[in-house]
């Protein structure tokens, strides 16, 4: 892309005019949050025993994400499941010292919540992750142990409190190997430099990506497993921060069926589609040819744009394409001219459950 000095996006004011709980600087300051979430986890970790039965992590939204990224490394490295429960009760399968991470970041989400008292029912080990005092408070009298994080920020800004935690008790506890932390945070603050506004947008994907993605409808396709799992992170940041429909799916599934819904797609009202690739970069050579071939079907629908990690082991390409998927969301939701905070539809659907005994 060419140099572009009067681009709105290399104007700090472009930012902030829509911004007024300063989500840009929360969401790049990430990286300063990672180390210190990681110890967080390492000191609550719990001497338990190893066991074999699968672990679960109940959680919503914001608080989730850690266990979907936790899973990925999980499905990489260790010969235990891992599954995370995103509802009201748990899976039936938990029961007398299963393993359950409850996370939730306010310490008030109504499904999770439920969870908990669902769990502690079935005599399962839990330990918390939250930020609120009075749930914090509860898990502790009930003798479980908690991971009492800060509470400066909206959940989905929390990332690292809400991951690297996670990691790091899974890690102490035996049941992944031990992550290059340090190697991660390194990356991320090199990034960060990237990434900043201060950047101009010539030599900044980040700004890059939200220009390409403005007044489209990104369809995010993760190239494998541990890609789509990061896909549902970027697709979770486009819709809350940038208040932009945004749609997910993952190869091999899409090549026997979302594939063919292409074929009448114009005429069923599809237009201004940009399709985002989430790649590792060392794929099979036959996942490879799938995107390929994939590609080249959907070339007059749509443009299609690899996004590839950076790092050399799974926490360091997870987080780097995370931070890339969050910084984009920022700039888009101020091509979009939104606040990136405000969850205004969000609260008024919690208002109405209110209602509902």
């Amino acid at each position: 892309m060419q140099p572009t000095a009067k681009h709105p996006l290399n104007e700090i004011a472009t930012i902030q005019i829509h911004d007024p709980m300063d989500m840009y600087n929360m969401t790049k300051n990430m990286p300063d949050e990672c180390a210190l979430a990681y110890e967080m986890g390492q000191m609550a970790a719990p001497d338990w025993p190893k066991t074999d039965k699968p672990i679960t992590l109940c959680g919503m939204g914001g608080s989730a994400i850690g266990g979907d990224l936790t899973k990925s490394i999980f499905e990489q490295h260790s010969n235990v499941p891992f599954f995370v429960h995103k509802d009201y009760n748990v899976p039936n399968y938990v029961g007398k010292d299963s393993l359950v991470f409850i996370s939730s970041y306010s310490g008030r989400t109504e499904e999770t919540l439920s969870a908990y008292r669902a769990a502690k029912a079935r005599g399962a080990k839990i330990i918390a992750i939250t930020s609120g005092k009075g749930f914090a408070k509860m898990v502790k009298d009930d003798g479980f142990p908690v991971v009492k994080v800060y509470d400066h920020l909206p959940p989905r800004a929390a990332i690292a409190y809400l991951f690297m935690p996670v990691v790091a008790l899974c890690e102490k506890m035996g049941y992944i190997p031990k992550q290059d932390v340090n190697n991660t945070v390194q990356l991320l603050n090199k990034l960060k430099e990237e990434y900043t506004v201060e950047n101009p947008l010539h030599s900044n994907i980040a700004k890059q990506l939200a220009t390409k993605l403005h007044q489209k409808l990104p369809l995010i396709y993760g190239l494998g497993a541990w890609q789509t799992a990061v896909a549902w992170r970027w697709k979770a940041q486009i819709n809350e921060n940038s208040k932009n429909m945004c749609y997910v799916h993952s190869y091999p599934e899409l090549n026997h069926n979302e594939l063919l819904g292409w074929v009448k797609s114009k005429e069923q009202g599809m237009k201004n589609c940009i399709n985002l690739v989430i790649e590792d970069g060392t794929e099979s050579t036959r996942m490879k040819k799938r995107a390929e071939v994939t590609e080249s079907l959907i070339k007059d629908f749509c443009e299609s744009i690899h996004i590839t990690a950076k790092g050399n082991d799974s926490l360091s390409k997870i987080m780097s394409l995370v931070y890339l998927g969050d910084m984009t969301s920022i700039y888009l939701a101020a091509l979009n001219k939104v606040d990136p905070e405000s969850i205004d539809w969000i609260n008024v659907l919690k208002k109405e459950l209110c209602n509902v005994p």
